[in-house]
C-alpha cells in the first residue's frame, strides 16, 4: 500500500500536480512510520524534499533530505543514499554552491555506478553536465549529456531523454547554432506533452522563447515566455516563474520599454532573494545594471554591477564574473573612476 501510494505520488508530480502528490507521499510516509519501515520513510522524506524543492521552499527540502540520509546512512543502504546525495546537489546548485553541488553529484555517481543502477546515473551525468554548462565548459558538458542521452535511449526513459535533449539544446544555442538547438528543443517539447510532464513543457516553452529571441522574433518569443509563465504559476514553480519574469522583462528593454522591464526584473528578483538562488539574483542585478545605465542612473548602475560581480565569484560563474567585470568597469570610467 505504502509503495502504490509513492508511486501515485511520482507520477503526480511527473504531471505538475504538487498537492496531490504531497498528499500521496505524506499518506505513504505515515503507513511506513506505523510499519517501522525506515527504509520507505526515508524514500517519502526524500520524495517530499522534491515537491518542497519545486515549489521554491529550500530550506524545508534541505530539511526533508538531511533527515532522509540521516536514515539511509544508518541503514547502510546504498541506493538511497544515492538518490538523496543526488538531492542535495540539485538544492546546492540553486543556492548557487556549484563547488558543493559537484561534490555531491559525484558521490552519488560513484554509488548508482557501483551498483549498476543506470537511471539515475543517467541523471548524475546530466546534472554534472549542468555544472560544467554554468562555469562555461561546453565541451565537458556536452560530453556529460551526450552520455546521459545515451543511457536513457538505451533505458527508453522518455522523462530522462527530454531532459537531455534539452540540455544538448541549450548548448547548441549559446554556440550559436540555431537550428539545431530548435532541433533539439521540439524534441524535448514533444515528449514532455506526451508524457504530460508539465514541468518539462515549462522548460521547453522558455527555451524555444529564448531561440525565437535570439532570431528578434519577439512576439513569438513572447507568446512562449506567457505560457511557460503560465504553467510555472499552476504549479507553484517559483524559479521557473522567476525565469520567465525575467525572460519579459529582456522582451520589454529590447522594445524600449524600460519601466515595464525593470518591473518584471523586480519580480522576478524578489523570487530569487526568496529562493536564496545566487545565480539568479546576479544575473537580474546585471539587467538591472543595464536599464540604469541606460537611464544615465550610473552610481545605481555601479551598485547593480558590483552586486553582480560578487555574486558570480561567489559560485564561481567565470563567464559571467568576466562580463560583470567589464560592466562595472565601464560604467566606473564613466564616472570618472
Amino acid at each position: 500500500m505504502a509503495t502504490a501510494l509513492s508511486n501515485l505520488g511520482i507520477v503526480a508530480k511527473i504531471r505538475g500536480e504538487l498537492n496531490k502528490a504531497e498528499d500521496y507521499h505524506r499518506q505513504s510516509l505515515a503507513i511506513n512510520k506505523e510499519l517501522g519501515h525506515k527504509e520507505g520513510i526515508a524514500n517519502q522524506l526524500g520524495n517530499l524534499g522534491i515537491i518542497a524543492e519545486i515549489r521554491g521552499d529550500l530550506d524545508q527540502a534541505e530539511t526533508y533530505q538531511q533527515q532522509a540520509i540521516a536514515i539511509a546512512k544508518e541503514l547502510g543502504h546504498k541506493e538511497t543514499m544515492a538518490s538523496i546525495l543526488g538531492n542535495l546537489g540539485v538544492l546546492a546548485q540553486i543556492r548557487g554552491y556549484l563547488g558543493k553541488a559537484e561534490e555531491y553529484y559525484r558521490q552519488s555517481l560513484t554509488i548508482n555506478e557501483e551498483l549498476g543502477h543506470k537511471e539515475n546515473t543517467a541523471r548524475n551525468l546530466g546534472n554534472l553536465g549542468k555544472i560544467a554548462q554554468s562555469r562555461g565548459d561546453l565541451d565537458k558538458a556536452e560530453k556529460h549529456y551526450q552520455q546521459s542521452l545515451a543511457i536513457d535511449e538505451e533505458l527508453a526513459h522518455k522523462e530522462g531523454m527530454a531532459i537531455q535533449l534539452g540540455n544538448l539544446g541549450l548548448i547548441a544555442q549559446t554556440r550559436g547554432d540555431l537550428d539545431q538547438a530548435e532541433a533539439y528543443q521540439r524534441q524535448a517539447l514533444a515528449i514532455a506533452k506526451e508524457l504530460d510532464r508539465k514541468e518539462g513543457m515549462a522548460s521547453g516553452l522558455s527555451n524555444l522563447g529564448n531561440i525565437a529571441t535570439t532570431r528578434g522574433n519577439l512576439d513569438k518569443a513572447e507568446e512562449y515566455y506567457r505560457q511557460s509563465l503560465a504553467i510555472g504559476e499552476e504549479l507553484g514553480y517559483k524559479e521557473n516563474m522567476a525565469i520567465q519574469l525575467g525572460n519579459l522583462g529582456l522582451i520589454a528593454q529590447v522594445r524600449g520599454d524600460l519601466g515595464k522591464a525593470e518591473d518584471y526584473y523586480q519580480r522576478a528578483l524578489a523570487i530569487y532573494e526568496e529562493l536564496v538562488h545566487k545565480v539568479g539574483m546576479a544575473s537580474v542585478f546585471g539587467k538591472l545594471g543595464v536599464i540604469a545605465e541606460i537611464a544615465g542612473d550610473l552610481a545605481t548602475s555601479e551598485s547593480y554591477f558590483r552586486q553582480a560581480l560578487e555574486l558570480f565569484q561567489v559560485v564561481s560563474a567565470k563567464p559571467q564574473v568576466e562580463q560583470a567585470r567589464r560592466s562595472l568597469q565601464r560604467v566606473r570610467e564613466k564616472l570618472g573612476r
